[in-house]
């Protein structure tokens, strides 16, 4: 007896048809019974587990040639890489943060307005202050007296605009230092991050190599015992109809002898009877 091929995959595994043979209408009962349709179970079972394991190994493959690509990717970028962090000096751009910071903290502490000027106010500051250095070398000079008046007023004028602006300004620079630090500290985090993963790529590579390697090798010792359990519970299966088949072929031939017992019993009658005669 073999059971043949069955169809269908996983759960939708069925059983094929028994053979178009006269000892197949024997099976039907047996097949009925508790102990078959367990052992079918289990076969059904681990073609489900069988088709699953195929399935992983289907994956584990996608994962080595995910893995490749993304391996042949660092390395192709990994040239740009290098060249983007030597090009970039994040310790020049913090001490520049930094003396900023200070500059700003010394002219806030200081109350000096025209530290926080405008490039516009700040010519025009200096320009004010070379003028009121000529006229103070002729501080008598009458000729000089509507100059110095107006010096005076321009200066008080230039130092009342840089006043008033003076809180705006500062609010704007202490964001604008604050946008900086957090530039600062963000690109100081990136750069760890590009160091880290330019060190640790290759050993990662090397690791989910090693992984997949060990599961492939897990899934196929697993398949194997699948395969093995499946073949011997289909013998199982086999060894259940080869009994059944055996049992039925004593029982006619208990049946066939019984019968020939019988048709002898009936030909001694019918001797005895015509001997009577």
């Amino acid at each position: 007896l073999s059971l043949g091929k069955a169809s269908g995959e996983g759960w939708y595994w069925r059983m094929p048809p028994l053979p178009d043979a006269p000892e197949s209408r024997y099976l039907y009962q047996m097949m009925a019974g508790h102990e078959f349709q367990e052992a079918l179970k289990n076969l059904r079972d681990l073609r489900y587990l069988a088709y699953n394991l195929d399935e992983w190994t289907a994956s584990l493959g996608s994962f080595d040639d995910i893995l490749a690509t993304r391996r042949k990717r660092f390395e192709r970028v990994l040239p740009a890489i290098e060249t983007s962090l030597a090009g970039v000096s994040l310790d020049w751009l913090d001490a520049r943060r930094s003396a900023l910071a200070e500059r700003f903290q010394r002219i806030e502490e200081s109350g000096d307005v025209t530290g926080l000027a405008t490039a516009e106010e700040k010519a025009r500051w200096a320009e004010l202050a070379r003028i009121g250095e000529r006229l103070e070398r002729h501080p008598d000079h009458p000729m000089l007296a509507k100059a110095r008046e107006r010096h005076r007023r321009l200066t008080g004028v230039l130092y009342w605009q840089m006043h008033a602006d003076w809180p705006e300004r500062r609010w704007r620079e202490e964001k604008s230092l604050r946008e900086l630090e957090g530039l600062v500290v963000e690109a100081t985090q990136r750069r760890d991050a590009v160091t880290d993963a330019r060190e640790n790529a290759p050993l990662d590579f090397v690791d989910y190599d090693t992984r997949i390697a060990g599961m492939t090798q897990r899934v196929a010792d697993v398949r194997a015992r699948v395969a093995a359990a499946a073949d011997a519970q289909d013998r199982l299966l086999q060894r259940l109809a080869i009994v059944e088949l055996e049992k039925r072929k004593r029982a006619i031939t208990g049946y066939l002898s019984q019968a020939r017992f019988a048709l002898a019993t009936m030909y001694d009658r019918a001797a005895l009877a015509e001997t009577s005669q």
